[in-house]
């Protein structure tokens, strides 16, 4: 599989991502793959997303699902 970069537009101020903040920025040539990631990320089961010590990123950020380190 290849390696496939989800864009988060924003996280709630409760942890949870809505659906539309949530975008593939670079499928990695396997759009299936990709669905699946961004499907990952919008998961309600998932959320909410526990908040990191510097809190959130005030812009975008990348999540990069990589299969060789993820299993």
């Amino acid at each position: 599989k290849p390696v496939v970069q989800i864009r988060v537009a924003q996280v709630q101020p409760d942890g949870t991502i809505r659906p539309q903040d949530i975008s593939v920025a670079d499928d990695g040539g396997d759009r299936a793959w990709a669905n699946a990631a961004r499907r990952a990320v919008a998961n309600p089961t998932c959320q909410p997303w526990p908040m990191p010590s510097t809190g959130w990123p005030n812009d975008s950020f990348l999540l990069v699902f990589d299969p060789k380190d993820m299993f």
